[in-house]
């Protein structure tokens, strides 16, 4: 019978862009027990993991957690191990980015303890092949991986108990897999555990058993004496006893040689399938899921993935003011913590105040390049979404602009005065009763008869002529900065074909949008044309809206957190955002109907609770159009953007 090292992990993580706010309360309450029952065990050994933005929490607010710590490492009781410093999901990194955050927290850990980390925590043990060399220009020797990772194959037993040795372009690292079904409980007794052990060893002269905790479930084993249990049997135990992983590797060098592909097979892969649904069935060879995959479930986890790119693009092509370049860069690594980009039973992508925190650290992070390097207007046309066609994108001093061809849609409006997207709604969440066939973002074209509108206001709306169509591009002037787009379709039962050109000239005040709407059929054709918007406050208070609305020259104030119709005489509407005085003019250049309501989805807390949100106010702007065969009509919506005029003494103030 063999030995075997148990190496428990416990992993200090955030799950979001910032800390959250009772990140003090958690310390007095849990967090400085654990420490105090560490250092109160000298034999309890184990790995530990703290994020940058803790351990910058830690020198601020509790210096003494840091002596605690180095006394902790130079009596070999922990091993502080790196990784990233945000918690990001390497593969989607560039390889700058990786070796960036790798090294911002190696650094912290080595001027906090006195030593450099030489294992790697990967968040929900997202792999790819890769990383290897990244991790070799960093010093990082070992990494974890969830066991599930490892191919297994009746014609090539491996034991994923020991060490692994994988390469790629040959570089080289070690692989500790980690047994999170092996976890300790609470409704489990340490005996159990230990036997458990014993059966590991039986297979072999010397064995690893690695597992991670959350700082929750190691605090309930620590109130329930489980762990003092445990060590207590240790001491006559002869097969089993708890160790660090660079010491074990240092005492015993076998390793197994193997590949392990690219792969998510966390906990994480349940929720790949499908949107918010989890299916055990994704632990198979057969489909074998990664990062990628919460990509194709989870289309705003795609669009913030293309934006994160974007910013490194243009951060890595920054050539100007290098201080300002280095805030941008720690604006970038703060919006690439792994939460909003996936999801796993809950917040994460589904979570709107995180969604609007990630773009915001995205847009101020462009602000600054815009700063470093000098800024002038620009139009450019380019795959920005990754889909395989273009999109454009129209930038100003006060504003961005991004369209695409699926839909003919505006995907993103960023402000640049308080870093804000107003495209940020989500078409579907958890729970939701109606899964919506187009991304609710704004410039939405639509074509009803009178069920289809009634479907639609009643939150109903499933079917829709243009919303979901690709849009066939017929010019796009980049001086000009016009984008002129086409599409066909086939309406109603009757399949009278129609067509639809339209036409976007960005300036820097604004949004013009002209439609040329022409009935191609044999037949009359009497329907409702609507344009739909999708407008996403940063707050997260449907009643924050301000909306004034001139319907005859008599202007209204509707109350924003209810629904809001008018059938005709619409002349302009204006939104206003109360917290940043920014305005939205929305003027037709006909008289049409309108229609406001909240837009609310859920969101699952950490409780399995399902939350109400707010994702943004739909609005609609319509016109009810008879086109006899051949004929046609226009239809212009101007949308004008009214940023807060800055205090002129205020600026020379600032100047002197």
């Amino acid at each position: 019978m063999g030995v075997v090292k148990i190496c428990f992990v416990l992993a200090f993580g955030i799950s979001g862009t910032e800390l959250p706010d009772n990140i003090e309360d958690l310390y007095q309450k849990k967090y400085k027990k654990i420490l105090s029952f560490l250092y109160a065990h000298p034999d309890m050994c184990l790995s530990l993991f703290v994020s940058g933005p803790i351990i910058e929490w830690i020198e601020k607010k509790h210096e003494e957690i840091i002596s605690l710590c180095s006394e902790l490492v130079n009596r070999r009781q922990i091993e502080l191990i790196g990784g990233g410093y945000y918690e990001p999901l390497f593969p989607l990194l560039l390889p700058a980015d990786r070796s960036a955050q790798i090294e911002a927290l190696t650094t912290s850990i080595r001027k906090a303890a006195g030593k450099r980390p030489r294992g790697a925590y990967l968040t929900e043990s997202v792999w790819d092949p890769s990383l290897i060399s990244s991790f070799n220009t960093c010093g990082i020797e070992y990494v974890f991986l969830d066991s599930r990772l490892i191919p297994k194959s009746r014609f090539r037993p491996l034991s994923t108990f020991v060490p692994l040795v994988i390469e790629d372009m040959g570089k080289t690292t070690t692989v500790i897999p980690l047994h999170q079904s092996s976890l300790p409980r609470v409704n489990q007794t340490p005996e159990s555990f230990l036997q458990f052990t014993r059966t590991i060893a039986e297979s072999g002269d010397s064995s690893i058993l690695a597992c991670t905790f959350s700082p929750d479930k190691f605090f309930e084993l620590t109130e329930s004496k489980w762990f003092d249990r445990l060590l207590t049997l240790l001491k006559d135990d002869e097969v089993s006893a708890l160790s660090c992983p660079q010491r074990y590797l240092k005492q015993y060098r076998t390793r197994l040689h193997t590949y392990i592909p690219a792969g998510c097979m966390s906990d994480a892969a349940l929720w790949t399938l499908e949107p918010f649904v989890p299916h055990t069935s994704v632990f198979t060879e057969a489909i074998r899921p990664t990062v990628k995959d919460f990509f194709t479930v989870y289309p705003e986890a795609h669009r913030l993935y293309s934006r994160m790119m974007y910013v490194s693009m243009l951060i890595n092509q920054c050539r100007g003011d290098k201080v300002r370049k280095k805030a941008a860069k720690e604006q970038l690594y703060a919006a690439q913590n792994f939460a909003p980009y996936m999801y796993t039973g809950s917040g994460g992508v589904s979570d709107k105040a995180l969604r609007s925190k990630t773009y915001r650290r995205l847009i101020t992070a462009e602000k600054l390049v815009r700063e470093a390097s000098g800024f002038s207007e620009n139009a450019s046309a380019f795959d920005f979404g990754m889909t395989g066609g273009r999109d454009f994108l129209c930038c100003f001093e006060a504003f961005n602009a991004f369209f695409t061809l699926q839909g003919g849609i505006l995907l993103e409006l960023d402000i640049m005065e308080n870093a804000s997207n107003y495209c940020l709604a989500a078409r579907h969440s958890v729970r939701s009763p109606v899964k919506i066939p187009y991304p609710k973002k704004m410039f939405i074209d639509h074509l009803w008869d009178k069920s289809d509108f009634e479907a639609f206001t009643s939150g109903k709306d499933e079917h829709s002529v243009f919303a979901s169509q690709e849009y066939k591009e017929i010019n796009f002037d980049r001086s000009k900065k016009e984008i002129r787009l086409a599409a066909n379709a086939l309406w109603s039962k009757k399949e009278i074909p129609v067509s639809l050109k339209k036409n976007y000239t960005a300036s820097a005040n604004g949004i013009f949008c002209q439609y040329i709407l022409k009935n191609e059929g044999t037949i009359p054709l009497k329907a409702r044309f609507a344009v739909e918007h999708n407008f996403s406050l940063p707050a997260d208070d449907a009643k924050a809206l301000k909306a004034e609305v001139v319907v005859n020259d008599v202007c209204e104030s509707p109350c924003t957190d209810q629904q809001y119709i008018r059938q005709a005489a619409i002349s302009t509407v204006r939104f206003t955002d109360p917290d940043s005085d920014i305005g939205f003019i929305f003027e037709p250049n006909e008289l049409c109907g309108f229609y406001l309501e909240p837009f609310f989805t859920f969101m699952q807390n950490e409780k399995g609770e399902a939350v109400k949100q707010y994702e943004a106010h739909t609005c609609a702007f319509y016109w009810d159009i008879q086109l006899l065969p051949g004929m046609e009509t226009e239809k212009i919506l101007n949308v004008t953007i009214k940023a807060p005029r800055k205090n002129p003494v205020a600026k020379k103030r600032k100047k002197r």
